[in-house]
């Protein structure tokens, strides 16, 4: 295997996410679309009572992990933004629980309090909650946030085959097989996929918080926004 050095790697990863900036122009205005729509959200966010502070909070994470999922795709970091993609999925999920069930924000402010408090979080914040809670926001949101999380677990968020298979390079020579893993992916398709999931994520999590407060979205703009955003699902 080459030598290889974080400097390096960071280096050549900069250099993929300027060439990807110039090959997917339409796209990245896509993207740059969602993180307006974002912004223009976290203002509808603003001065919520203090027994929902959770909820903007949840928001403004779930907006940096728009953006650090962005970055690992333009930059060739495919697989690697799915981990990232998933978590963007679960602070939008987190939040819907919190604002089903109030009593839960102390659940998971106490959760390093003790083992038991710990064990309840878990067991409150178990993915099978957090879909009950979608469900009961939006059936068809819940079921296009589990594709979306499915699709993170089978891509890059969980080390399943897919996530690796679309990567490796056998080399046989002499009875031996060498096994060799691109660390940035220089394929098109794999950045489009990327890309729109990604784009696909940015809106339905927002679209979670639009249904939590859909008169404050309405006044500020986000519900048309959202759907001018879902009218591109298909060519993001």
């Amino acid at each position: 295997m080459p030598a290889i050095s974080v400097a390096a790697f960071n280096q050549t990863a900069h250099e993929h996410s300027e060439q990807s900036l110039q090959r997917f122009v339409a796209q990245v205005a896509l993207l740059d679309d969602v993180d307006s729509c974002f912004d223009c959200a976290q203002d509808a966010l603003e001065h919520l009572a203090e027994d929902q502070i959770l909820v903007p909070l949840f928001f403004l994470q779930a907006r940096s992990a728009f953006l650090s999922t962005v970055h690992l795709v333009i930059t060739g970091q495919v697989v690697g933004s799915y981990a990232l993609l998933r978590s963007l999925l679960e602070y939008g999920a987190y939040a819907v629980r919190v604002a089903s069930a109030p009593g839960l924000r102390r659940v998971w402010l106490n959760r390093h309090e003790s083992d038991s408090s710990k064990q309840q979080v878990k067991q409150e914040f178990h993915h099978r909650r957090l879909q009950e809670s979608l469900r009961s926001l939006d059936p068809l949101v819940a079921d296009e946030f589990d594709r979306l999380y499915d699709r993170a677990i089978d891509w890059g968020a969980h080390p399943n085959e897919k996530a690796l298979s679309s990567r490796i390079g056998l080399k046989r020579e002499d009875g031996r097989v060498q096994a060799s893993v691109a660390f940035l992916s220089v394929r098109d398709a794999e950045h489009q996929v990327g890309i729109k999931a990604a784009f696909h994520a940015g809106v339905l999590v927002i679209d979670l918080f639009a249904h939590l407060y859909p008169q404050r979205f309405e006044i500020a703009g986000v519900t048309a926004e959202l759907v001018r955003l879902r009218s591109f699902l298909g060519n993001a």
